[in-house]
């Protein structure tokens, strides 16, 4: 984590090198990509809470909760695991839309060609991330067939963590 800050703020150091200070003219891209890098902080902070209280896993169906669309289920129903783990995915879909829509936006108003690179490659990782931890559930492949294939990726929850 401290390795990414520390990239982070030499990025945006090498990106201000040479430009003139400009007069009250708000910084919105930098703004949003500050709320990216918070948002990212936030979800590390909530996954460290599902890992902590050992509620991995306890939603067992993947892209839907227990049948429910995703972004549909019942509040009521998010007691004890399920809580941590259905609000960690909730918030990793956040973090995962807000890093496609900052690499959209860089794409189409940045200059240089590797902050735009880089914003496509840190929106890749993002939703691989995110995708391997949906891949990771005993149910997402539920539709291949037989136990085998609905255990626990061990491999995938590695990858993910």
């Amino acid at each position: 984590m401290l390795a990414g800050a520390a990239i982070g703020a030499l990025a945006a150091h090498a990106g201000s090198a040479g430009h003139a200070p400009r007069a009250a003219s708000p910084n919105w891209i930098g703004a949003f990509a500050g709320v990216a890098a918070a948002a990212t902080l936030g979800l590390v902070t909530i996954g460290g809470l599902v890992t902590s209280n050992d509620a991995g896993l306890a939603v067992v169906d993947w892209p839907n909760s227990f049948g429910y669309n995703m972004f549909l289920y019942p509040l009521s129903r998010m007691t004890g695991g399920i809580y941590y783990e259905h609000a960690h995915r909730l918030f990793g879909s956040l973090v995962g839309l807000d890093d496609a829509v900052l690499a959209i936006v860089l794409w189409r108003t940045e200059e240089r060609g590797w902050v735009k690179r880089l914003a496509l490659l840190a929106s890749c990782s993002s939703s691989s991330r995110g995708s391997s931890a949906g891949c990771a559930s005993p149910a997402a492949f539920h539709a291949v067939g037989g136990p085998a294939h609905t255990a626990p990726s061990l491999a995938l929850a590695v990858v993910h963590e």
